[in-house]
């Protein structure tokens, strides 16, 4: 019998992650290498639960999330930034919204793609979003101010696109 799992089209707030230099830190550590990273996951999926955040993906070291408002990803951003420096790693994260297939616990979509050519383009320690973020934070009390750093081109996907940096 096939199961077949409803889809549904949201538009969601996406977190990408990844680990700045990863592989040297796991060839500068071998085997203790794990233990950073198994630490990095707990802080992680924590800051996710704090923030109504759902892990959908972990590729090696780095993690897609999604979340139901802007506001919930950015402070989720900030508390995974401070937990990385805590557990001695330097994350960059991109941040986006826009309509995904939500299918089960998956997402597609050309706006998942975004979000994580964005994290691509952030420095280490640092939150970088699409325009639509900060736009949709306007007048949101508690968050924080983002600063314009350019329109940028995203590997493989269309046109150019104004990202700004979270100050956190």
């Amino acid at each position: 019998m096939l199961l077949v799992t409803e889809l549904s089209q949201q538009r969601l707030a996406m977190l990408f992650s990844d680990i700045e230099g990863s592989t040297l830190h796991a060839n500068r550590l071998g085997d203790q290498w794990k233990d950073v990273l198994r630490l990095h996951r707990e802080t992680c999926r924590r800051a996710w639960k704090d923030h109504n955040g759902h892990e959908v993906d972990t590729a090696g070291d780095g993690f897609l999330a999604t979340f139901p408002l802007p506001s919930r990803a950015v402070a989720c951003a900030a508390e995974m930034l401070r937990g990385a420096v805590d557990d001695g790693i330097h994350l960059r994260i991109g941040l986006h919204v826009g309509e995904v297939t939500v299918r089960g616990t998956a997402v597609t979509g050309m706006a998942v793609h975004v979000a994580a050519r964005v994290a691509a383009q952030a420095e280490p320690d640092s939150v970088l979003a699409t325009e639509a973020v900060p736009e949709l934070l306007v007048g949101v009390t508690g968050t924080p101010s983002f600063e314009p750093v350019g329109e940028r081109r995203l590997k493989g996907v269309p046109g150019s696109w104004r990202l700004h940096r979270a100050l956190l």
